[in-house]
Order: C-alpha cells, then sequence, then structure tokens
C-alpha cells in the first residue's frame, strides 16, 4: 500500500530511467572519453528534448565530440534490428505491474509509419506505403498495447518491411508479451488488418479479436440487392450475423491457393447513420458493448502521440539506430505510466485513481532535462564580440 504523503522528484524520476535502461541495455563501452553510461544519458537528453544526439553533444561542455559520440554508439549497437529487439523489449517490460499477468488482458495492436525522405534505393529496413506527409517511403514500427483500467503499457515492438505477412508481425508481437506471463484476452485491430489471411491464422490460433469491417460490394435497395458487405452497412441493420468469403491472396506477385473465412458480424447501430460493423471472433456481446470495448483501441493511438513527445531527431539511414529511439521513447512512456500507477495514483487495488494532472508527461521530460543539463553541462551563455570595423 503506497504511504499517504511522499514526495516524488525530478532527480528521483532521472535516477529511475538512467537504472532502467543502464540494466536492461547492458552496454559496455570499449571508449575511455564516452563510456555506456555518458551515452545513455545524451540519448534520454536528446529524447526528452526531441533533438538530435549531436544537437545535444554540441550544446554540452563535459562531453566529448559529436563523431566519437557517434562512433561509440554504432560500436555498441549490433549490426542488425533482430539482434536490438530482445534488449528493447527487456527495458519495455522492466516496470510492468506483476498484476497483468494474473488474467488475460485486452491488447490492442496498430502499425505506426515515420516518413522518410531519402533515397530509397540505398537505404534498408524502409517500408512501402500509401502517399502520406509528402512520401511513400516510411520506416514502420508495429506495436503491441495491453489496456488495464488506464494503465496502457506498449508492450511489444516489432520493427516492419515490405513482404512480411501480417501473421508473422502479431505473432512475434503476441509472443514478446507472452514472455512477461501476458495474455491476450481479446485483440483490437485497425481495419488494415483485415484480410482473410489474418483471420484465418488469428483463428487458427484461437486468438478472439475485434476490427472494423470493410465495406465492399454494391448497395441495393433492399438487402438482397447488396453485394459483399455492403449489407451490413444499411441503417436498419443491427445485432449479430456472420459473414463468408473466398480469397485468393497473391505473394510475390503469384496468387496463392483460395483462402476461405467465416466471421461473426456485429452491427451497432447509431441514431440517423449507418452502423458501426466489426468482424468479430470468439467474443459474444452486444453491439454497444463491442462498440465501446473498440473505443479502447484509440488509446494505442494515445501512446504513439506521447511517443513522439520523447522520440529523438534523426536522419540516419541506420534502421538499428531508428530503432534504437524509439524504443528509448516508449520505454520512458512506460516509466511515465509505471510511476502514475505506483507513486502518484490514489487508493490501491480495484479503487486506484490516476492523477496525471500531478505530472504530465512533458514535465516529466522537462524535469529530465533539468537534471541531465547539470551533468552534462549544458552551455547556458553565449560570448559575443564585437570587433572594430566589422560591417553591420
Amino acid at each position: 500500500m503506497r504511504p499517504h504523503d511522499r514526495t516524488l522528484r525530478s532527480q528521483d524520476v532521472c535516477r529511475e530511467v538512467l537504472g532502467l535502461l543502464e540494466t536492461t541495455l547492458g552496454w559496455t563501452s570499449r571508449s575511455a572519453v564516452v563510456t555506456s553510461s555518458l551515452l545513455i544519458r545524451l540519448l534520454v537528453r536528446a529524447a526528452a528534448e526531441m533533438r538530435s544526439l549531436s544537437a545535444i553533444v554540441q550544446d554540452a561542455q563535459n562531453v566529448p565530440s559529436a563523431e566519437a559520440v557517434r562512433t561509440t554508439l554504432h560500436e555498441m549497437l549490433p549490426k542488425t534490428t533482430d539482434e536490438l529487439l530482445p534488449t528493447l523489449t527487456g527495458a519495455l517490460h522492466a516496470r510492468l505491474p506483476e498484476a497483468l499477468a494474473r488474467r488475460p488482458r485486452t491488447m490492442a495492436v496498430d502499425l505506426h509509419l515515420k516518413p522518410y525522405y531519402g533515397d530509397r534505393g540505398t537505404t534498408s529496413g524502409t517500408y512501402r506505403g500509401q502517399h502520406k506527409a509528402g512520401t511513400k517511403t516510411f520506416f514502420a514500427y508495429a506495436t503491441l498495447l495491453v489496456i488495464d483500467k488506464g494503465h496502457t503499457y506498449t508492450v511489444g515492438l516489432v520493427p516492419v518491411v515490405n513482404g512480411q505477412e501480417q501473421s508473422e508481425i502479431l505473432r512475434a508481437l503476441l509472443e514478446q508479451a507472452a514472455a512477461v506471463g501476458l495474455r491476450c484476452r481479446c485483440l483490437l485491430l485497425d481495419r488494415g488488418f483485415y484480410a482473410a489471411t489474418t483471420i484465418a491464422w488469428l483463428q487458427a490460433n484461437n486468438i478472439s479479436f475485434v476490427m472494423p469491417m470493410i465495406r465492399r460490394g454494391e448497395a441495393g435497395n433492399d438487402e438482397a440487392e447488396c453485394t459483399g458487405t455492403a449489407g451490413f452497412f444499411r441503417r436498419d441493420r443491427h445485432g449479430w450475423d456472420q459473414h463468408t468469403w473466398v480469397a485468393r491472396p497473391r505473394r510475390g506477385g503469384r496468387k496463392q491457393p483460395a483462402v476461405t473465412v467465416t466471421v461473426d458480424v456485429c452491427m451497432a447501430p447509431r441514431e440517423g447513420e449507418a452502423p458501426l460493423v466489426f468482424a468479430c471472433h470468439g467474443i459474444q456481446r452486444s453491439p454497444g458493448e463491442i462498440a465501446e470495448l473498440y473505443r479502447s483501441r484509440f488509446q494505442i493511438e494515445t501512446s504513439y502521440r506521447q511517443m513522439h513527445e520523447g522520440l529523438a531527431r534523426t536522419c540516419t539511414k541506420s534502421p538499428v539506430v531508428r530503432l534504437l529511439l524509439v524504443g528509448i521513447a516508449f520505454v520512458l512512456r512506460n516509466v511515465w505510466v509505471w510511476l502514475h500507477g505506483t507513486q502518484l495514483a490514489k487508493g490501491h487495488g480495484d479503487e486506484i485513481e490516476l492523477r496525471h494532472e500531478l505530472m504530465r508527461l512533458r514535465r516529466m521530460m522537462r524535469w529530465l532535462m533539468i537534471e541531465l543539463d547539470q551533468e552534462l553541462g549544458a552551455i547556458t551563455c553565449v560570448h559575443v564580440s564585437n570587433l572594430e570595423g566589422a560591417s553591420a
């Protein structure tokens, strides 16, 4: 049980973040100048202000050159993202409450795209998607979020490249969660996962899910005239039904054997509008409850916005460095969630009341900047010399 009176200080938060990363990353520097401890401090400082590592080095007096820092970072990082992933997932799991593993939890999966404007032909680890933010090339990451009464922890992280099957991505994320005893009660997915092969894999592995159904086919004057899934979107439809279809997926430009799937269809009515239509499996609730359950999936969108408040900037082509920066951003967010659940919340057990107003995520980032600036010797003045004869 929490004590009635307690004080959370900026130095406590900084010590928690640095200790977690130093323990889980397990780096050992071969450089006597740039130690692993210093490098982690620089990375956290860059994340907290959402600036590049080189910019932080330039603004610090007690730090070697930017080239020395960059070289040491690349020496300590593994060569591939697959080698780095276990380390980052270990950091994500370091502060998970034990109660999360006591029973199956609702989880959400989504794909996050970071626009990339460099030469795709000379850059590995990129993902080709629909035109967005002035480009079709991205560094893409899939994440798994566990949802429990406001405690939303990121428990899975996977970089995504073209050619990966969605089932492979889901398997990797769920295996990362299972490694710390987390079980999925229901998986909330966006419409990007509405594919026959993905649904068939979920059903074969007995994973309950809810995802929006995509409207396809022609809408007729009555239900009998509708084709595809269009009939489920009629304003007079509500309740439960089933839908079966046959798909011929393509892989490598060639058609694969036909896949037949059947899903439960939930139609949640909306006054004066078409119903909210969901493809479901292994879950039976009222349509209103299904709509309310799916609404909680948008917390993963919130987690992406919050992640960006701790994401260092970079223009590197290295997918390993980019994954590291994204991983650190999610770790910082997880620590923030953990601090609210263990230090700042009111009550305990099922009566817990979160009080985010006590420490917004941006405030935690400012605290990290204040503490690290003292250690790194942040430049706090600028000397200006006006030379005689200089042109105005």
